[in-house]
This record gives C-alpha cells, structure tokens and sequence, in this order.
C-alpha cells in the first residue's frame, strides 16, 4: 500500500509542475515540508531548523540541500490548553491523546517528500532511543532529531 499525505503530496504535486514547466531551481516550502529543486544560484539551498525553544526564528542548525526534500514533524507549535495541560496536535491513535515523546523535533531529508513526512512523524513519535535507531535503518539522506532537553541529534549519509 502507497503511503499518502494530504500535504506532503500536494506539495509535491506541486513541484512536480514546476519542473514540467521547465523550472529547474525552486524552494517550495509548505510548512516544514518543502521541495528544494537544484541549487539557489551557485549555492545549494540553505534549510534552517527551527529551534522549538526559542521562537524568535533561531535555529539548531542548518542544511544545505540540493535536489531533496525536507519534512520536519514537531509538537511545539501547535499547542493549546486542555483541561489545564498543554497538548499538541500528534495524536496517539491507540490512546486518542497527544502523543508522549522526548522528541519535540523531527526532520528528515530525503528524496521523496511524501515519504520524508512519514519519517519524520514515525521519528518524532518513536521517541529519542527508538526513533533513532529507526531512521538509521531508513533510506534517508539525513535527519534531524530535537530533544525536549534541547539536545540536537543528528546523521547524514553520504
């Protein structure tokens, strides 16, 4: 069975026109998950990943992608109040609650965005331990784990 996203696959669909109009380097960004096609200029396109901690727009750190796409999942925007918790919008869909995990960031980087948003979901929802050593049996060119500490993990394939 294919794996589908409503966002991830218009987003690609998206970019997908684009290059059969011929347009051969484009960012097209849709909220964390984006298509970054050929280069910006003579440079490769330069991702930054939120830093959940600090909303002011300050990263943990940043990519420089070229021919990939990039879907990051995280439970720290999203957020309200709920019987006096803060709950995020990751569902546990065994239990019907916001989903417990040492993870408040995911991103991984891979060719097909589709399945880089799955990823990174299965990544944040698996927590640290778990998620990490999934994503590491996982065709990906890279990922991006951001802990509730605020400690960056991270591993790249080349």
């Amino acid at each position: 069975m294919p794996i589908r996203s409503a966002k991830g696959g218009i987003v690609q669909q998206a970019a997908d026109i684009l290059r059969h109009q011929g347009i051969s380097q484009f960012l097209f960004n849709a909220g964390g998950d984006m298509v970054c096609c050929g280069t910006h200029g003579d440079r490769p396109w330069c991702v930054g990943i939120a830093d959940p901690f600090n909303p002011a727009g300050a990263h943990v750190l940043t990519l420089d992608v070229s021919d990939m796409t990039v879907a990051t999942s995280g439970t720290y925007r999203r957020k309200w109040t709920f019987n006096g918790q803060t709950v995020h919008h990751i569902v546990d869909s065994y239990l019907g609650l916001p989903v417990q995990s040492d993870v408040v960031s995911c991103t991984v980087v891979h060719q097909y965005l589709v399945q880089a948003e799955v990823m990174a979901k299965v990544g944040l929802l698996l927590g640290r331990e778990r998620g990490s050593a999934w994503l590491k049996d996982q065709t990906v060119a890279g990922w991006v784990l951001v802990l509730n500490t605020g400690e960056v993990i991270h591993s790249w394939n080349s």
